[in-house]
């Protein structure tokens, strides 16, 4: 048995859908991305300096960033992402599509700031199925823009309708009381919004539907009028003279209460490449329908009508198409979407951003197209419209971006005049129009020209989400070193000194680069000295002597050092010198540095006095009993908060009266029962620390009775009556619908400065921290030091940290209260709390976390919703041995390698013509191996020519070949790994073994176990499967066979991998080396990147700690609920699209799920540690040694 971990260290960056949606509340728009298995939510804010203070208005708006606010993984590939708004939420909900027909209906909690469900649907019955054993088939959502179903294509010939209850009606329901304390508010609770799905079977409306190729709502129906767009019989290029134009759409109107679905609309005889329908918003209406070479508007009242966008059109279809002038593009996988009622801009795959116009006529018949373009931009994969004038392309071949739409000045007005025969019927229609009255004649319209104004459009770049992918090629190297690191001799070879960094080629066409990687922030090192018995450091500014603008501007001054019985203080500048007869307590050992008044003055807290410095001129000295020393402080500025080693808190606070400045002692105390262990203050800037929401809520985060929490009544659209259609049936039945209060409350004049609310300071408030022996966490305002928030048991680690007040008992008896076992407000604490720290984060510092550390833990906590809730010989062995070969189509060319390489010192040793072209290249041994397809060349360079040594012929076509001494692993495109091997005393090649099952191999490495030698193969179906050579197993056929030992489903497609020995750092404990090296000396780890900007490893794990782990692993498949109700253990099952004629192998250790055990509260990791009979400083071992051996970077 092999047995392994693996785990993805790095995300996949690369994005394939995006929507904007109100994914928090319905006061702000969020931008929700999906790729792979990642979702992200981003909001947009102003990228602006909070002390800068400059006047924006709507025409010239602060430039925008993107802020990522949430990231979820998940066990399941997104395949389709949408958004709906549900009857009487307060937020939208996300519709989340996986293979092969799973869809999860989630929405975001704000209880718990995490992803809950809404509701699971399963169609992979074998009813439902129908035969299918590989689907190949992406189950496409869609939502009606009602909101009042959506649908979901499954196996491509089945419609999943998902109704949705249009009713908001509330029902008033009284919660019972669990706190007899007070009478509890009445809610709003509204019944559930989603309805039973049901199935259409496409074949059953017509018989013709096949081959689906886009599915989408059509805008201004009474009902959810579905538009398919599908190709009942297929054709290709070269069958185009006899069968062309073969693609067909067909509406169905969608009675979900009825269940009936007849077609009211068909239209046939589009072009064969037809590849997207676009739905166009009222007033206009109808579609667009997207082929490769021309764009077709379609609409049940009005004739067709459709431009070619080049010249092949012309002859690859019948269809009459009328030529667009001055355009010469393709529009297969464009993304379009509309950012006006007529004006859609649209992505084309070379990255051109054109502004497509639909010129209507008085009767809103489309008559022309104008095209322009506007930009050349990233190739983009998805495109959606964020708030207002505002664009963002989401891509996963570069990086995507942020884009700003401004209208220019200058405009043009083209008028649309009909044709000849049109103008000959309207004549007679002018006759009678002269006798009409000016409003009739507004009706009718007044003549045979419409005038329609073009705007053009500037796109600006605000931001962009950078993403690595996909990896193509990647390797490893030595860090480049400086000059005076090289004059210090040469680096030992130790894995324990290594300085590695990761290059790999990325991106595709224009968007192609080189990214190198490291996994931390390397700093250059100006000077260094050592230091003995220095137990902290801190460095304060000093600027009471100068004029600073801003309190970021500020320089450090002085630079202090605590030892052990003594403070060394030291003056920055130029230089770095001890300074001596100073302000600064030198013959004490200093607890905390900090600045004061806006970085004017210097506090110094020593285990006995606390100390305000102005430079270094002392100022003030306040002495401490040394019965009781001082243990630990904290500043927020004025504020200066000690804590005893006894457990009693006390205050300060900055006071500059009659221009002396003095440390005041603040009256009011904290309890010092039970005894304090650490605290921390906070300065406030976010508005979340208040006790009253309202506070918060002026901010512009919600300001109405209907956001708070007592339900969301979403307002109708106002109403305007522009169509004789919404006169006769109304607009989807909402135009006359009487305004109800909630409209009143909710629906008023929005805003198009919606940054505003982004750039309202809120009004500092000041907050002390503090922690107790019996493990609670308090929360006290301050000056007045009044208790606010209090968390039992915080060192547990539970997900959210929720208010205990209202079971806090009351104090009797004043003695047993100082006897400090009275107040317990939970279970004793069982792990006792080190440190606190809270910080403020993001933009105007309003993202606070709070940062816990325990014995065994560091706990991280973020504030919502107003709670606290190079060698030369590694570098070129990764290339070839002792040169540097070129593959440049049927010709190798062999370039000596020098110490310092440069494209113009490149010259070459060898040049000789191939007989094809060549698809890989390794060594073995000395000698140059070359693939030509499906033949391997053995080379050897004698006299600067290449002379043959030995050939091979393999299966197919080889891709890929790795050697490791006289081996080569050899990766086939279709007929999966073979095993070669190279008999230099006989100049023999031969095989050793292969895989007999057919499979598409993206690439493969070997795995190194001690003496055990595995071979790893990735697939098309983003698996990961290990072979072994086992000749004397009977299933192998005598070694003619690989045996699959262990097989992963990553979900994401490898393309590049490489392997390097674990990292056994010497600074560690004896004990811990001694175990690492015992378990991981002679092991490798092998390290991929994916397709999808992704970046993990692959780990052989010791025998005891792969069962612990494999134990662990099964528990937590089973110990809590999953994100959008995935399934881990069937997400991680190899997946193939052909039928497997083996059981899965498993035996590799899913790393996010282990991971995931960190995060689970203490008293749950003593649970399913007790579960598998061991403890949890085992497990957390295990993942410290995996985590410390694979960081190599």
């Amino acid at each position: 048995m092999f047995s392994a971990i693996c785990k993805q260290t790095h995300p996949a960056t690369g994005i394939e859908f995006s929507i904007s949606c109100h994914f928090f509340n319905n006061s702000e728009k969020n931008l929700v991305t999906a790729g792979a298995n990642i979702l992200k939510v981003f909001r947009i804010v102003p990228d602006v300096e909070p002390h800068i203070k400059e006047k924006y208005t709507d025409i010239r708006p602060p430039k925008m960033r993107l802020e990522c606010v949430a990231m979820y993984t998940l066990y399941g590939n997104v395949m389709s992402l949408q958004s709906v708004s549900l009857a009487g939420s307060q937020r939208d909900a996300l519709l989340v599509s996986f293979k092969d027909a799973k869809l999860s209906v989630v929405q975001h909690d704000p209880d718990t700031y995490d992803l809950k469900t809404l509701s699971l649907h399963y169609f992979e019955e074998e009813e439902i199925r129908g035969g299918w054993t590989g689907n190949y088939h992406v189950p496409i959502v869609r939502v009606d823009p009602d909101n009042r179903c959506a649908v979901m294509l499954v196996y491509g010939r089945k419609l999943v309708v998902l109704p949705f209850r249009k009713d908001s009606t509330l029902d008033e329901i009284e919660l019972q009381d669990v706190k007899p304390m007070k009478k509890p508010p009445i809610q709003l609770i509204a019944r559930t919004p989603i309805l039973a799905s049901y199935i259409i079977t496409l074949k059953d409306l017509d018989e013709k539907v096949d081959n689906i190729i886009d599915i989408q709502f059509l805008h201004g129906y009474y009902e959810p009028t579905l538009l398919i767009l599908y190709e009942p019989v297929r054709t290709f290029p070269g069958r185009i003279a006899v069968r062309s134009d073969t693609c067909t759409m067909v509406a169905i109107s969608l009675n979900i209460q009825q269940r009936v679905h007849p077609v009211i609309w068909s239209f046939s005889g589009l072009p064969f490449d037809c590849c997207q329908v676009v739905p166009v918003n009222k007033p206009i209406g109808g579609c667009l329908v997207v082929s490769v070479n021309a764009i077709i508007y379609l609409n049940q009242s009005v004739p067709p009508y459709g431009v070619s966008v080049n010249s092949i059109a012309d002859h690859s279809t019948q269809f009459p198409l009328k030529p667009q002038d001055g355009v010469k593009i393709t529009l297969d996988t464009a993304q379009m979407t509309f950012i006006e009622n007529d004006k859609l801009v649209m992505s084309l795959k070379n990255g051109e951003l054109y502004v497509l116009t639909l010129c209507a006529d008085s009767m809103r018949s489309v008559r022309s197209f104008h095209f322009s373009k506007a930009a050349s931009s990233v190739l983009t994969s998805c495109i959606c419209v964020c708030e207002e004038e505002y664009l963002f392309l989401g891509s996963r071949l570069g990086n995507s971006l942020l884009l700003r739409l401004t209208q220019k000045d200058q405009s043009m007005v083209i008028t649309i005049e009909d044709t000849e025969k049109e103008v000959e019927k309207e004549k007679d229609v002018m006759t009678k129009q002269r006798r009409l009255e000016e409003e009739e004649l507004e009706v009718y319209g007044s003549g045979p020209k419409t005038s329609v104004q073009l705007t053009s459009f500037t796109f600006e770049v605000c931001d962009s989400v950078l993403n690595i992918g996909p990896i193509g090629h990647m390797c490893v190297g030595q860090r480049a070193k400086e000059e005076d690191q090289e004059e210090e001799g040469e680096h030992d070879e130790d894995t324990a000194q290594w300085d590695l960094e990761i290059v790999t080629s990325s991106g595709h066409g224009k968007n192609g680069a080189l990214c190198v990687l490291q996994n931390s922030i390397k700093p250059q090192i100006i000077t260094s000295f050592g230091l003995t018995g220095c137990t902290d450091v801190w460095t304060v500014a000093d600027d009471s002597g100068k004029k600073v603008e801003k309190v970021e501007d500020s320089t450090h001054a002085f630079m202090i050092l605590s030892q052990e019985n003594a403070t060394m203080v030291l003056q920055t500048g130029d230089e770095i010198n001890e300074i001596e007869k100073t302000g600064f307590c030198n013959n004490l050992p200093t607890i905390f540095v900090g600045n004061v008044g806006n970085n004017r003055y210097i506090v110094q807290v020593t285990t006995k006095s606390i100390r305000l410095l102005q430079g270094a001129r002392l100022l003030q000295n306040i002495p401490f009993d040394k019965e009781a020393p001082l243990a630990t402080a904290s500043v927020a500025d004025p504020y200066v908060c000690v804590l005893s080693q006894k457990g009693v808190v006390l205050t300060l606070a900055l006071r500059e009266a009659k221009g002396t400045p003095r440390l005041a002692v603040n009256k009011n105390t904290v309890s010092p029962s039970p005894p304090v262990k650490t605290l921390c203050s906070y300065r406030d800037t976010s508005g979340m620390f208040t006790s009253k929401y309202e506070d918060y809520a002026d901010r512009g985060q919600g300001n109405n009775l209907y956001n708070t929490g007592f339900g969301y009544m979403k307002p109708e659209p106002n109403m305007k009556i522009e169509d004789e259609e919404d006169l006769l049936y109304g607009d989807a039945g909402n135009s006359f619908k009487v305004t109800s209060m909630a409209e009143m409350a909710v629906g008023g004049k929005k805003g198009s400065e919606w940054w505003r609310r982004y750039l309202q300071a809120s009004k500092p408030t000041y907050w002390l921290l503090v922690t107790r022996s019996n493990g609670n966490l308090e929360i006290y305002s301050m000056p007045d030091l009044k208790l606010t928030y209090l968390v039992n048991n915080v060192a547990n680690g539970n997900k959210v940290l929720t208010d205990s007040m209202e079971y806090v008992p009351l104090i009797t008896n004043p003695e047993e209260a100082a006897q400090g076992d009275v107040i317990m407000c939970g279970p004793q604490c069982q792990v006792s709390i080190q440190e606190i720290l809270i910080v403020g984060l993001g933009s105007h510092g309003n993202r606070p976390l709070l940062i816990i550390r325990t014995e065994m833990d560091i706990l991280i906590y973020k504030v919502f919703s107003s709670r606290c809730h190079q060698e030369n010989s590694e570098l070129i062995h990764s290339w070839i041995h002792k040169s540097l070969t070129l593959v440049l189509f049927r010709q190798l060319l062999i370039l000596p390698i020098e110490p310092v390489i440069l494209l113009t010192d490149l010259r070459s040793i060898c040049h000789q013509a191939q007989k094809g072209p060549v698809s890989a290249i390794t060594h073995v041994l000395g000698f140059l191996v070359t693939a030509v397809g499906q033949k391997i060349y053995l080379w050897q360079l004698k006299d600067g020519d290449l002379v043959g040594v030995a050939f091979i012929d393999t299966n197919i076509y080889v891709h890929e070949m790795v050697s490791i001494k006289s081996l080569i692993l050899v990766a086939d495109v279709y007929k999966s790994i073979s095993i070669l091997r190279f008999q230099e005393e006989y100049r023999t090649l031969s095989l050793v073994s292969r895989d007999f099952q057919a499979q598409t191999v993206f690439s493969a490495e070997y795995v190194v176990d001690n003496s055990n030698l595995g071979f790893l193969a990735t697939d098309v179906d983003g698996n990961i499967i290990i072979y072994m050579y086992h000749p004397e197993s009977r299933e192998s056929f005598g070694g003619q066979k690989l045996l699959r030992k262990a097989d992963y489903h990553l979900g994401q497609r490898i393309n590049t991998m490489f392997r390097i020995q674990c990292h056994l750092r010497e600074h560690q404990r004896q004990d811990q080396l001694e175990r690492r090296i015992s378990n991981y000396d002679h092991k490798h780890i092998t390290f991929f990147g994916t397709l999808d900007g992704g970046l993990g490893f692959c780990l052989p794990l010791p025998e005891k700690t792969y069962r612990r782990l494999f134990m662990l692993q099964n528990l937590l498949m089973v110990h809590s609920s999953h994100l959008c109700g995935l399934n881990p253990k069937v997400f991680r099952t190899i997946k193939s699209s052909r039928k497997m004629q083996a059981n899965p192998a498993r035996c590799i250790v899913d790393g996010e799920l282990i991971w995931s055990f960190i995060q689970l509260p203490m008293n749950e990791k003593m649970e399913l540690a007790k579960k598998i009979g061991t403890r949890i400083d085992e497990i957390y071992s295990d993942l410290a040694e995996i985590h410390s051996v694979t960081a190599v970077f």
